[in-house]
């Protein structure tokens, strides 16, 4: 129990006269009552108020009704306007929310609902394949609810928190579906599925997506925020129709996962400098790079969690998604199907006296126009950016449609990276591969001797275990500026910025691959030029 909250409700009785005195009143508490459900005595038909798998969606426990208002506990990670307003509407009745810890809930369900099963977990999968009915489902609603489905399901989501997994693949094959999990990058293959239960499973999914469960034919996008145990997760869902059926992948955004600060991405002194530097700027274009999973997000976090600690500061962020929520940051999450984007957002923003913008991404010429504008109004911006390095970053912004003279006044600061998957030293072996015998050919790779993981328990059959951050930082100084203009070539670019470039990336991968921590299939995946 959070001891901040002085108020707090500890039996039924309690409760009844709260419930009593606020109808008599009508007046209630400015914050929302917590309630101790540790010795809470449940009436034996409170479970009729809120079906099971609600209760267990929702994080919620039915308490009591009383003049028609129907009183609930829920959990104090949840989305609380969400949950409410589905009860509501499955009960019809009003519901009066009073909090409770995480744990306090996880243990009230097994009271209020003795018969249902909401824990055992293990082997959950192994049950969905053993059912015995093995007819066409007649009735998906009662599939969607059955046990084994939702344990499956829950399963599935607890293991992917417990393995640190950034997705879920549900991929439907002819014979089988796959069940895998992301994990370091690298998809991992958990079990196989029977396919005829895949409708139940997705189904599953999509409800809690807040997708048409009866749609098949049409991609979907979903997004939901969850308690599982102690864990609040955030979710994101899509589903595409393939000709085995539907697939699904849906990406966990852990609100529990601490975010890094700008000295533990592990950068070399020189980019570290040159990146803490850039977060003291009061103006200018802060762009980071590098192609899709580099870990641009993480970074972009890491540069805002240092800027927000000059508390003076007005910041305001502009996502889609919004990964992380961070205290001090007025976060905006963009939503396209109401006309609410990225550039549009920007204009209004500059009217909310902003003194640092974050943007998630450059994505078009609109957004990057926007971008510059911002900049040049005397405002610090951040944002993300799909190039291969620094150099190429400069190109890709006039290519987008930024007039040269805009891109020489605003640009400030470059940072190129990548996320690259280290080899599991638990299985570490020489690398005699084709692609190794070909980069040892190369003059410049000849000396490496390379290594590879062969595979083992640890690194679940990968031969990969963690992740590395690999930099490329660039101040844009007078000479570089000069040299922003139409038409304007990657080489002519470098050969002002080479003194700032003699650790790019290539070299810190060549590096890493000295060492023997990437192999050389890593190496070339990097796509370092």
């Amino acid at each position: 129990m959070d001891q901040k909250h002085t108020f707090c409700i500890r039996s039924r009785s309690e409760l009844q006269q709260y419930l009593k005195n606020i109808y008599s009143s009508h007046d209630k508490l400015t914050e929302t009552p917590w309630i101790d459900l540790s010795d809470f005595e449940f009436e034996s038909d409170i479970d009729d108020l809120v079906p099971a798998h609600y209760a267990e969606l929702y994080r919620t426990i039915p308490l009591c009704i009383q003049n028609g208002t129907l009183a609930v506990a829920i959990s104090e990670d949840i989305d609380q306007y969400e949950s409410l307003k589905n009860i509501a509407f499955i009960t019809g009745m009003h519901v009066e929310v009073f909090y409770a810890n995480s744990r306090d809930i996880e243990c009230s369900l097994e009271k209020v609902y003795p018969n249902v099963e909401f824990a055992g977990l293990d082997g959950a999968s192994d049950e969905i394949r053993n059912l015995t009915d093995h007819h066409q489902i007649d009735d998906l609603h009662k599939k969607i609810h059955n046990k084994p489905v939702v344990r499956a399901v829950r399963h599935m989501l607890l293991e992917a928190i417990n393995k640190n997994a950034s997705d879920i693949h549900i991929r439907p094959e002819e014979t089988h579906v796959d069940y895998l999990l992301r994990i370091d990058g690298s998809m991992v293959r958990r079990s196989m599925l029977s396919r005829e239960h895949l409708n139940a499973i997705i189904s599953r999914f999509k409800i809690l997506g807040k997708m048409d469960v009866s749609e098949h034919r049409v991609p979907q996008d979903g997004g939901a925020k969850i308690g599982l145990g102690e864990h609040v997760v955030e979710l994101r869902f899509s589903v595409i129709p393939t000709i085995h059926g539907e697939s699904m992948v849906i990406r966990l955004l852990n609100s529990d996962a601490q975010l890094f600060e700008l000295q533990q991405l592990g950068m070399q002194k020189k980019d570290y400098d040159v990146m803490l530097k850039s977060s003291h700027l009061s103006t200018g274009l802060v762009l980071i790079t590098g192609p899709t999973g580099s870990g641009k997000s993480t970074t972009l976090y890491a540069l805002l969690q240092e800027i927000r600690k000059d508390k003076g500061l007005n910041i305001i962020s502009v996502e889609d998604p919004v990964e992380f929520h961070i205290e001090g940051v007025q976060q905006i999450q963009i939503n396209k199907k109401i006309g609410y984007t990225f550039a549009k957002t920007l204009r209004n923003i500059l009217r909310h006296d902003p003194d640092v913008i974050m943007i998630g991404e450059i994505r078009d010429e609109e957004t990057a126009k926007m971008a510059i504008e911002c900049a040049l109004t005397g405002h610090l911006v951040l944002s993300t950016l799909h190039s291969v390095d620094t150099i190429s970053t400069i190109t890709r912004m006039l290519e987008m449609g930024v007039k040269p003279y805009l891109l020489k006044a605003t640009l400030s600061t470059l940072l190129a990276q990548r996320l690259t998957k280290l080899n599991c030293q638990a299985c570490l072996s020489d690398d005699e591969g084709m692609l190794a015998s070909q980069l040892s050919e190369e003059k410049d790779l000849a000396h490496i001797h390379w290594k590879s993981g062969k595979g083992c328990e640890l690194c679940h059959q990968t031969g990969l275990k963690g992740r590395n951050g690999v930099y490329e930082s660039l101040k844009v100084d007078a000479a570089i500026s000069h040299v922003i203009k139409a038409g304007v070539s990657e080489e002519e670019i470098f050969a002002v910025a080479a003194p700032q470039l003699s650790e790019n990336l290539a070299y810190k991968a060549r590096s890493l691959a000295e060492k023997g921590l990437i192999s050389a299939n890593e190496f070339v995946r990097l796509q370092i030029r």
